[in-house]
């Protein structure tokens, strides 16, 4: 079965999945309670009174960003920073996996350095609030790590804070850790082999496959050329702020 008979499977599989997805999202907000975040709490003992205002805004602000950047990352087909080829769609700009013949998924590795270089830029920003106006804070640049697993995402964020209150200068040097329970790991690993699958028989990615694999597969033609993959997760392992965790990514099938 080659692309002419593919576009009408994908016809009805798009309209049964877009019925699925919307389905499996009103279910998570409603009925799933949200696992997705392991916290390692430092300390509050080691934390002065008089800064603690800094250190827990500072705590919950960081972990939003890991939150926003791993999404992002799943919305952009892997990338923060989208490459020059990439699919501009109403579902917004997402990065090709596959381009004329090529598996160009970006590797674990890379993504790792995308949701890293994210993080550094923005969590300076969690000091720039409202709440934190009667302090004078200065921060020193952020050192992030982070590691994608089969079945979570690890990130560290440390940065050394300087916080000054009546008169009085404190140093808040923390390391705020997160572990997001995401299959982001396996969700590469899958989109990987639809890719090595369409290198074989472009075109052509039978439906019963995709129906065999854990996670809800969408398929939806962007044009006679291309066609973006979403990878989503139906179960409650890999959640966003209560909603199934998506990976997008592109596929360009010719000219």
């Amino acid at each position: 079965m080659k692309k002419r008979e593919m576009k009408g499977q994908i016809s009805i599989f798009v309209i049964i999945s877009i019925v699925v997805i919307f389905g499996v999202i009103i279910i998570s907000f409603f009925l799933v309670k949200d696992n997705s975040v392991v916290r390692e709490y430092i300390n509050r003992n080691s934390v002065s009174s008089e800064i603690m205002p800094v250190y827990e805004k500072m705590d919950s602000c960081s972990n939003q960003i890991v939150i926003d950047a791993i999404r992002i990352v799943g919305l952009q087909g892997g990338y923060v920073k989208l490459p020059n080829n990439y699919l501009a769609t109403n579902l917004g700009n997402i990065a090709y996996g596959y381009y004329n013949g090529k598996n160009t998924l970006p590797s674990k590795v890379i993504m790792e350095k995308e949701i890293s270089s994210y993080i550094e830029g923005v969590s300076p920003l969690c000091l720039y609030d409202d709440v934190l106006i009667n302090y004078k804070i200065v921060n020193e640049k952020p050192i992030v790590e982070t590691k994608i697993n089969k079945d979570n995402v690890e990130v560290s964020v440390s940065m050394n804070i300087f916080v000054t209150k009546n008169n009085v200068t404190y140093k808040l040097d923390k390391t705020y850790n997160s572990k997001i329970l995401i299959r982001l790991g396996d969700m590469i690993d899958v989109a990987n082999e639809i890719v090595e699958r369409e290198k074989k028989d472009p075109g052509y990615i039978p439906l019963t496959y995709l129906s065999e694999l854990d996670y809800n597969i969408l398929t939806m033609p962007n044009d006679d050329n291309d066609v973006v993959y979403a990878i989503v997760d139906r179960s409650n392992k890999s959640l966003v702020d209560g909603v199934a965790y998506s990976f997008l990514f592109a596929n360009k099938l010719g000219a």
